[in-house]
């Protein structure tokens, strides 16, 4: 049973991530990403903390976040980074 709690933590399978998000990505695909993770690794606990980008990236470098997900130019961001989807954006006008 410990060998096999173990293999699953190392593997990614059980154990806890904390993530954090920025308020506008919660809903779309940062939702349903979450979703579909814990239904395929209910033994992984996520923490998740909504806050401001620049709060993110110091939880992220202090160690306090495993993940942040962000938006916008991470030039200035030593750690590892990757595109985990892209959406398109439209604007409605009036026709006024």
């Amino acid at each position: 049973m410990m060998l096999s709690h173990a293999w699953n933590a190392g593997e990614g399978r059980a154990g806890q991530i904390a993530i954090g998000f920025y308020g506008s990505l919660a809903g779309g695909s940062l939702r349903a990403t979450v979703l579909d993770y814990n239904r395929r690794c209910p033994a992984v606990k996520l923490l998740l903390t909504e806050s401001a980008r620049g709060r993110l990236l110091k939880g992220l470098k202090s160690g306090a976040l495993d993940v942040a997900i962000v938006s916008g130019d991470l030039n200035q961001l030593s750690s590892q980074t990757m595109t985990l989807w892209s959406e398109r954006v439209f604007v409605a006008l009036s026709q006024d």
